[in-house]
């Protein structure tokens, strides 16, 4: 999952730049801050607001940590060649 969120960043990411550029023309390097800075916030307390996110209802325990010998390798196969 963290590689399709990696991709999309990487893929968005030039056109973030390419609307940022415009936006400072237009509102300042402050207001593009600003608005930056709301349009992160926005879908983080949307996010936030969802009742399963906050409380999650399935309890999360750790997985049990087992131990297993190492694997064993089958012998090798006699040299045919000498």
């Amino acid at each position: 999952m963290s590689s399709y969120d990696a991709l999309g960043s990487f893929a968005l990411l030039p056109v973030g730049l390419a609307l940022m550029g415009p936006l400072v023309q237009v509102a300042g390097v402050p207001g593009a801050l600003i608005t930056g800075a709301v349009g992160t916030l926005i879908p983080t307390f949307a996010v936030l607001a969802v009742h399963d996110v906050r409380r999650p209802t399935a309890e999360l325990r750790p997985l049990p940590v087992t131990t297993r010998p190492p694997p064993t390798r089958a012998p090798a196969a006699p040299d045919s060649r000498t």
